[in-house]
């Protein structure tokens, strides 16, 4: 056991972390915080963040945060302490004198405040399974039973139990308990304002042990305790941090440090984190007193948001959490793999990098608007200003020619020694000419926005190749100072097709490639009388074409092939035959300003956020964050490979380095989980029970919210959710993880989930919830039976009541026709035999006694005849079609072949079958009738067609003669036609007349027997 016999005072020696290599993201108010004040920081034992703030709860899963302020209508609202109880619970303290306790999964529980408002809570401990320990001003240390919520009061002497405690809060008291902490097995470390007091107690008896540090002035206050190993580390209002080993006799060891420390964190490796009130986060190494300070700078993005630090804590996963008055804030380790050095100062506008140089003896150039900033090894960059003949120049690249360089800018193609700051034109004078033929009389154009440079030989020749945006490829040959460009004519196809040359790459195979906005071009006349010769590859569909013409990047890979970034198309391969395209499952990846490889072979595609990272091997895409990611940065520039295989961007000001093979983190996906449920606006999580929720069949709506646990990187999830038996296809959730569904059909649907990672990876799928919604009373199987029973049962209620009417209906039918038989039937037949016996009596004297007899005796006789017709049609005897047709026959026997014309008969199939109502049936009749009683009296025919067929729904009856016709014109109502029409309109029917003199006559009659009303 170590012993300190004496105080041991270190200063501190502070490194000023600027240009750091600690990089922090932020987690504000806009990411759902309740306030940027942070003020407690807990991690529960499921790996959920719990942030107490100034103005409320939050509980954080690195993807939603859920918020509690002012719980359970009281006026609490700071938070000042954050616990979890050996039963799970979470138990939070505020300052407004509230204890409020939530189940480990995050539902408000219960609210508890002591009957005294005089107390302000300052902190926790889990004291046991029934007791939690509160500390606080005015009334120092309080009580609480967990089971009933009732408070008790420490009376600032005696053991802390809560068998010494009283009912009442002690009178005029004004000391304050700054922390309660754990201080190894069985016991805990309290510490007070008033007399300094800080004691180590036995957690079972409550008896004080003694004195936690040995205070002398002026340290007179510590508000902060971290146990870390077996020693206990101490910090509070003056700049000085006490570590002590408890139970040891020796005095404590001290640290200086620059400013009051509010918190401490563990940092590992004997190191600890400190978090100060005014001078931002210190990480302090305990044996020697070295420490790095990092501060909020304003020019850097990713510094800590605020220099007052008011929380830490270091989680599980050995990432630190750092709470302050402008947000929380998260440094993770192990995605801390970029090495961040500044090019220049970061208050100056960025810098607009073009490219970077791995030059001789271990420099690097990055190449800029504003000239060359070159590094030595790890030193520090120099700005070089190259300066032209015409003034400064915009360099584009840089590129090794013997001792020299030559350098490619805005300005042109120059030659600089490597010394100084003056650069001249590679040749002040051109001539041009082919490389193998005469010198030629054509003007040259002028050579500027020179972005790609290629040293080339032919024959033996050394010559230079010049990618020139606007002025295509220029092919120098310095000795002989003869140029030939390259351009774009419209009359020869085998030309470049843009003068908008941006990039050049050469293969393994010494094929030449041109990067352009208007496609990638590949160089067939190096070495050809005619230079001016190239093959396309353009955006389209086929074998050869690009996914996008507009080629920004090159890189040339092994037998011959060469990778291809375009803009707005991602990524190509041409394999030396057929060109391929590589898919990104993210949007960022469709435009690609630059590419690299690594020792793995992967290709690394500089995209607005960080890198895309394409493997070739499994053809799998990961995501590396630019860690200036979240500033919205246009992601790296000039990258280019380094010493030792290392690659190198610019991002703002600062040259960020890494190693690719370390590189990306590939963390597991998290599985989803369920965090909400609402059913027509209203929570139905209350109502989920083992997993399932089962609906009225009156709900509507339904919203699904789901998340994942996934603290480091904050954000970037996705998820999807699917009902089975519903959705065909996964469904991607809204940006904060919900969906909602409207009308959901009656049924049994499980709830499916999936989480999405930022490289397009996905979890396993989760059942999260099974979806039970009941069918409406009108769909369910009782209902159908009932409603069977009930159909059943008024069919035969209706079916009684209509045989029933029938029956009265057949009854009355019966009476009316003996009544017509019998009674005026009768009655007819006596006027009839009486006229004629009359007649016979008459001597024939009185011509008009003789006339009237006559008539009278016609006039019974046709009555006689239209009341046989109407008995006949009511008689329900003749209801079937068969009794109509013979029905007719007879009228035709009675009124024609009795005078000697031939009747014929067309009866077509089914009419027999036929069934009509009364009404109807009448009709028909008594139209017949009068249409051949009109051909017995007026048309002296010989022949009669009687027609009688049923088609498509209809009866069409027509009797045609060969009679002396007539003109219809001339006797418009005559001959009965005007009753004939009438009884037709009355029963639906479309009655039709044909003749002419000579001609004879055709009466028709059509019925629609859908018409016909039974």
């Amino acid at each position: 056991m170590r012993r300190w016999t004496a105080p041991v005072i270190i200063a501190a020696t502070i490194s000023h972390a600027f240009g750091q290599d600690v990089r922090f993201l932020h987690v504000t108010a806009a990411n759902g915080l309740s306030d940027n004040s942070i003020t407690a920081l807990l991690q529960d034992r499921d790996g959920f963040l719990w942030i107490g703030t100034g103005n409320g709860l939050n509980r954080y899963d690195g993807h939603h945060t859920w918020t509690w302020r002012q719980p359970a209508g009281t006026e609490a609202t700071q938070v000042t302490g954050i616990i979890q109880g050996r039963d799970g619970r979470i138990h939070a303290c505020f300052s407004e004198h509230a204890v409020a306790t939530f189940s480990s999964s995050g539902q408000l529980q219960r609210v508890d405040q002591p009957a005294s408002t005089n107390v302000q809570f300052t902190c926790l401990y889990d004291l046991n399974d029934t007791t939690l320990l509160v500390g606080g001003r005015q009334t120092p240390l309080s009580f609480l039973d967990k089971r009933t919520g009732r408070f008790s009061y420490w009376p600032l002497h005696g053991p802390i139990r809560p068998e010494n405690a009283g009912t009442s809060a002690p009178d005029s008291v004004n000391d304050w308990c700054h922390y309660i902490a754990h201080a190894g097995p069985g016991r805990f470390a309290v510490g007070f304002l008033l007399g300094f007091r800080q004691f180590l107690v036995d957690s079972a008896s409550g008896t004080l042990l003694g004195n936690t540090f040995t205070l002398h002035a002026p340290d007179q206050t510590i508000t902060n305790v971290l146990l870390q190993g077996n020693q206990l580390a101490g910090a509070g209002w003056q700049p000085r941090i006490h570590v002590h080993e408890p139970g040891s006799p020796g005095r404590d060891k001290v640290l200086s440090v620059p400013d009051e420390c509010t918190s401490l964190a563990d940092a590992g490796g004997g190191q600890l984190w400190a978090g100060t009130r005014s001078m931002g986060l210190l990480r302090i190494d305990l044996h020697n007193g070295h420490a790095l300070q990092y501060r909020h700078l304003r020019y850097e993005r990713q510094s800590l948001s605020d220099d007052r630090v008011q929380a830490l804590l270091s989680d599980r996963e050995g990432r630190l959490w750092i709470g302050t008055r402008n947000g929380l804030n998260v440094y993770d380790p192990a995605r801390n793999r970029m090495a961040i050095a500044p090019i220049r100062p970061p208050e100056l506008p960025d810098l607009q990098a073009n490219s970077t140089v791995l030059l001789p003896e271990n420099r690097l150039a990055v190449c800029t608007t504003e000239g060359l900033f070159i590094r030595q090894g790890t030193g520090p960059f120099l700005q070089v200003g190259l300066r032209g003949p015409g003034g400064p120049l915009q360099i584009n690249t840089i590129a090794p020619y013997g001792k020299q360089f030559l350098v490619g800018a805005e300005e042109g193609i120059f030659l600089w020694t490597g010394q100084g700051n003056k650069a001249e034109p590679l040749r002040k004078h051109w001539r041009a000419r082919a490389l193998d033929e005469e010198e030629t009389e054509r003007p040259l154009p002028p050579l500027f926005q020179v972005r790609s440079i290629i040293l080339d030989t032919l024959g033996g020749r050394p010559l230079v190749i010049l990618g020139v945006l606007g002025y295509g490829l220029a092919i120098i040959d310095p000795a002989q100072g003869t140029l030939w460009n390259c351009l774009n004519d419209p009359r020869k196809p085998q030309t470049l097709g843009s003068n908008l040359v941006r990039i050049l790459a050469r293969t393994t195979d010494g094929t030449i490639w041109a990067g352009t906005q208007d496609g990638l071009y590949r160089w067939e006349g190096r070495g050809q009388p005619d230079p001016d010769r190239f093959s396309a590859f353009r955006h389209g569909t086929g074998p050869q074409d690009l996914p996008g013409s507009d080629v920004q990047a090159l890189l040339p890979g092994p037998s011959g092939t060469l990778w291809i970034g375009t803009r707005n198309g991602g990524l190509a391969q041409w394999d030396g035959r057929n060109m391929h395209r590589m898919h990104c499952p993210r949007p960022a990846g469709s435009s690609i300003s630059g590419l690299l490889s690594d020792a793995r072979g992967r290709i690394w595609c500089a995209v607005d956020n960080g890198f895309e990272v394409y493997d070739p091997g499994d053809r799998t895409w990961s995501l590396v964050a630019s860690p200036f990611a979240q500033a919205l940065d246009p992601g790296p520039s000039a990258a280019s490979i380094t010493t030792g295989g290392t690659m190198a961007f610019v991002a703002g000001n600062n040259l960020v380095q890494f190693d690719p093979l370390w590189m990306p983190v590939r963390d597991p996906v998290p599985p989803p989980y369920l965090t909400g449920l609402w059913t027509d606006g209203d929570n139905a999580a209350d109502r989920l029970a083992e997993g399932r929720l089962k609906l009225a069949s009156d709900q509507q709506v339904l919203k699904i919210m789901v998340s994942a646990l996934a603290l480091s990187p904050p954000g970037g999830l996705k998820f999807t959710v699917q009902l089975q038996g519903i959705d065909q296809e996964p469904l991607p959730s809204e940006a904060d993880g919900s969906l909602t569904y409207a009308s959901l059909p009656p049924g049994t649907w499980p709830l499916w989930a999936r989480t999405v990672s930022t490289d397009g990876r996905s979890s396993a799928p989760v059942l999260i919830a099974t979806i039970t919604k009941a069918a409406p009373v009108w769909q369910q199987p009782w209902f159908y039976l009932l409603v069977a029973l009930a159909a059943g049962g008024t069919a035969y209620g209706l079916t009684r009541l209509r045989y029933r009417q029938r029956l009265q209906l057949q009854a009355v039918r019966n009476r009316i026709a003996s009544d017509l038989h019998d009674e005026v039937g009768s009655s007819l037949s006596s006027i009839t035999l009486g006229s004629q016996l009359a007649r016979k009596l008459d001597d024939g004297e009185n011509a008009q006694v003789a006339e009237l007899l006559a008539r009278i005796g016609d006039t019974s006789s046709a009555s006689l005849r239209s009341i046989s017709d109407i008995v006949w049609a009511i008689d329900p005897r003749n209801d079937e079609g068969e009794a109509l047709v013979q029905r007719m026959r007879r009228i035709t026997r009675d009124l024609l072949e009795s005078k000697g014309i031939d009747v014929g008969y067309d009866i077509g199939p089914r009419v027999d079958d036929l069934k009509l109502p009364m009404n109807t049936r009448k009709e028909i009749v008594l139209i017949f009738k009068e249409a051949v009683h009109n051909t017995s009296k007026y048309s002296r025919a010989s022949t009669v067609q009687v027609c009688m067929h049923r088609r498509k729904g209809k009866l069409a009856i027509s009797v045609k003669d060969d009679g002396m016709g007539f003109d219809p014109a001339l006797h418009p109502d005559g001959h009965g036609l005007g009753s004939m029409k009438q009884r037709a309109a009355a029963i639906g029917a479309e009655l039709t007349l044909a003749s002419a003199p000579g001609l004879g006559t055709l009466v028709g009659l059509e019925v629609q027997l859908h018409k016909v009303r039974h």
